[in-house]
Formats: C-alpha cells, structure tokens, sequence
C-alpha cells in the first residue's frame, strides 16, 4: 500500500514538471519559428529584387538546372533520329551508314554503347550520364561570366547608404541589412 502511494506521488509530480517543460519548450519552438519566418521572409523578397533586377541570370540558373532532365529527355530521340532504334539499326540510317564503313562492331565501342542505348539496354545510362554531365557544362558555362559580373556589381556598384532593393550598403559597399532594419536600429 505505502509503495502505491508513493507511486501515484511520483507520476502527480513528475505530469507537472513534464507539463511545465512541454510549456517552455512550445513557447521557445513558437519564438523560433517567428524568426524563422522572418529570415525567410526577408530572403524571398531579396531573392524577388535580385531576379527582377537580373533576368538573364535568373534564365542562365535556370537553364542549368534544367539542362541535364532535358538533355536525357531528348537523348531517346536523338539516337531514334540517328538510327539507334530498339530492333536495332535502321535500314537507310545514319547508323547504317557508320555500320556499314565500320565494318565489324568491337564490344564497348562507342558505336556499340549507342546500339545498346538505342535498345534501351545498359548503354543508355551512359548516354544518359555523358549528356546530362555536357548539357549541364555548357549550361554552366554560358552563365558563369554573368553571374561573376552580377556579383560584382552588387559588391562593387553601390555607394555606402544607399539603397539596393530593400538591401543598405554599408562603407565597405557590402549589402549588410534591410534597409528598414537600419533606418529603424538609427532612430
């Protein structure tokens, strides 16, 4: 009997402090949430500013995430147009052609993988890989020279105090707050 008493003493204390950290805790996740969600607030609008103040940019960015789905997507139907079909080479084609000048096929020649993606066998995963990687470099390449100009720009075009899409400058010409934030931390 004293033993159950003194169980139903323990779990009666111990639901109150279990509660009352609960509490805490909810509040401290509740306060870290609304910073969060300022942060991220502030970041989509600075990203908004940036992407409407750099169009190209945006399309160069774009297109590299783009460039590697696209380039697998269309790799099927490039080989299709060349020849490479899953019945094997076309009649008439240009892999015919090749064929026919190549003479015998060596296995894990670069005729042979095309003739195996063409098939949709396992050639086709380096098809894949070697377009996807020369669709995205190319698409990184193109870009990289106005993304190094942008940020440039955005280092090295902008007086201290002003102003650059709800970004202040400081003297060092570094984007450093909103500008709101700043006027509000001066008052």
């Amino acid at each position: 009997m004293f033993a159950t008493k003194q169980l139903a003493t323990f779990n009666s204390v111990a639901g109150k402090s279990a509660g009352f950290v609960a509490g805490g805790a909810a509040g401290h996740l509740r306060t870290a949430g609304q910073v969060a969600g300022k942060a991220i607030g502030s970041a989509a609008v600075s990203t908004k500013d940036w992407v409407v103040s750099h169009p190209g940019e945006t399309v160069g960015i774009v297109s590299c995430v783009a460039a590697a789905p696209l380039a697998i997507a269309a790799a099927p139907l490039a080989l299709g147009a060349a020849g490479f079909s899953a019945s094997g080479i076309a009649a008439g084609s240009a892999a015919a052609a090749a064929q026919a000048s190549i003479g015998n096929v060596a296995a894990g020649s670069a005729f042979a993988i095309l003739q195996s993606a063409g098939a949709g066998g396992a050639g086709l995963a380096v098809v894949n890989g070697v377009v996807g990687t020369a669709a995205t470099a190319v698409a990184v390449g193109a870009t990289t020279p106005s993304l190094v100009k942008a940020a440039r720009e955005g280092k090295e075009g902008h007086s201290p105090g002003e102003e650059t899409g709800g970004v202040i400058c400081s003297e060092e010409g570094e984007n450093t707050a909103n500008g709101d934030e700043l006027r509000k931390a001066k008052l």
